[in-house]
């Protein structure tokens, strides 16, 4: 385990304020917080890329004494990193900018910028995320907070075993990043709790910060409370615009070919393409295998739904109780019925037809359909010759 310890320095008016050490004359710093990261390696060892670690804040060249020689043991006890923390302001209408300060000069924001013509809103902005950087505070907070997970190379590619595994000449630059990066995420969380304000405000010992937070200015009071987009932690944030865009592209790359696939096929559907397109739909398909069993009187037959007329026509009836001759398994056959040669589908001709042929004797006949039969070819002639009943 590599434990990692903080010491820093806050100045304020040019002169130190807040510190848990000072520093020498090198390093002291009136406009910036100055953090010293300290790392005590325990003398862990580790393993090198092609040679030994050169990275400044986990140096290891001596190689072991060890069977891998291919590990290396630190060359200090302990090593260091120094930090600084500035902040500027800046008004992006304006391109204004302060100049770099520590973070407890923040504070005196009303005079850096007393000439920048700012509203209302804007100062009160101003208000929340000065009040917000002071207690989110730097990278000394972030070490603070994180403890034993503050060091990035710890997790990856991580200790195992006692043993170190490689890391790059230039972790410091990952770690100090993956610390910096807390510290914004820090200061997000503090614009948040701001906005939504405390979980419980019966708790005891907590503080109205706002009058602190505003200069006992009212009015800047009720912009800051009354100016929240964070209601509660289920909030998710999108941006509208994006969001529409995504719909009105999506769907015009969905309705774009059907809208030109229908056009395209009722424009030119007698065309010999277009029909043999047609023909491969569903509805078609079945159209076409009624047709080869004698369901006749199909209308719209060059679209994609085909109908008969009347439309309470039957197509037929299905008998799954006849036998296939070959392997003696059921085998679902359509019915029709075959009325003085003229087929028709279903158990019954149509109203029509009988109350045409009622005073006239009937050449009746039923048909079960087997693959290879054209019903087609079926007549008056054929009908009158088969097996039938007057």
């Amino acid at each position: 385990m590599m434990p990692l310890s903080v010491v820093s320095s806050y100045p304020a008016n040019g002169s130190a304020s807040a510190s848990t050490f000072t520093p020498i004359e090198g390093l002291a710093r009136n406009n910036a917080d100055v953090s010293v990261i300290f790392l005590n390696n325990n003398k862990i060892p580790i393993k090198g890329i092609g040679g030994p670690c050169n990275d400044p804040f986990f140096s290891a060249t001596n190689q072991s004494a060890l069977t891998h020689k291919d590990f290396y043991w630190p060359d200090s006890p302990i090593t260091a990193i120094g930090c600084t923390d500035q902040y500027a302001f800046g008004n992006s209408g304006t391109s204004q900018w302060t100049e770099p300060m520590a973070v407890l000069d923040t504070s005196d924001w009303g005079n850096y910028t007393k000439d920048w013509d700012l509203s209302a809103r804007q100062v009160a902005a101003f208000a929340a995320l000065t009040w917000a950087l002071t207690q989110s505070g730097g990278i000394d907070r972030v070490i603070l907070g994180l403890e034993t997970e503050a060091l990035l190379a710890k997790k990856y590619p991580g200790v195992f075993a006692g043993f170190q595994n490689p890391i790059p000449n230039d972790q410091w630059k990952k770690e100090v990043d993956y610390w910096f990066k807390n510290g914004l995420a820090k200061l997000q969380l503090q614009l948040i709790n701001i906005a939504i304000g405390p979980p419980d405000i019966t708790l005891p010992g907590l503080q109205n910060v706002l009058p602190i937070m505003s200069g006992d200015r009212d009015d800047l009071v009720e912009m800051i409370c009354s100016s929240q987009k964070v209601h509660n932690v289920e909030f998710k944030n999108y941006h509208r615009t994006g969001f529409i865009t995504l719909i009105a592209i999506g769907g015009f790359l969905i309705l774009c070919p059907v809208l030109i696939r229908s056009f395209y096929t009722w424009y030119w559907k007698q065309r010999e393409d277009v029909l043999s397109w047609t023909s491969y739909g569903y509805l078609q398909l079945l159209r076409m295998a009624a047709e080869g069993v004698g369901v006749h009187g199909w209308w719209d037959c060059d679209s994609d739904t085909p109908y008969l007329k009347p439309l309470d026509s039957l197509a037929g009836d299905l008998d799954a109780r006849r036998v296939n001759e070959i392997n003696r398994r059921a085998h679902p056959g359509w019915k029709v019925n075959v009325v003085n040669g003229h087929v028709y589908p279903g158990r019954r001709a149509s109203e029509e037809h009988r109350a045409s042929e009622e005073n006239t004797p009937q050449v009746q006949t039923q048909v079960d359909s087997e693959p290879g039969i054209e019903f087609a070819e079926l007549g008056r002639e054929a009908a009158a010759s088969s097996s039938t009943q007057v």
